[in-house]
């Protein structure tokens, strides 16, 4: 059984909505500003795959530095800007 979540946060001029296919950013006219579809394997499931039928240890190595070194780029570019980071 899965479980599927739908988030929707309302904000002074925005509404986002996000489910596990779609994040979706509009105004409050409800014209759409922003579409962005979720690719459905995470980088730790990838990571896990590959390690095991994939790249043996080398690619999960691979796919671990990766993850951190993007997860450090996301952290400091927050604290520098203090903001959300819009990743593409």
């Amino acid at each position: 059984m899965e479980r599927h979540e739908d988030i929707t946060i309302y904000g002074n001029n925005r509404i986002y909505y996000s489910n596990p296919e779609k994040i979706t950013i509009k105004n409050k006219q409800q014209e759409i500003i922003k579409y962005i579809e979720i690719k459905n394997i995470s980088p730790f499931i990838k990571m896990y795959k590959e390690f095991l039928f994939d790249g043996g240890e080398a690619g999960f190595e691979r796919n671990l530095t990766s993850s951190i070194s993007l997860m450090r780029v996301l952290s400091q570019a927050i604290t520098n800007n203090n903001s959300i980071v819009e990743v593409n």
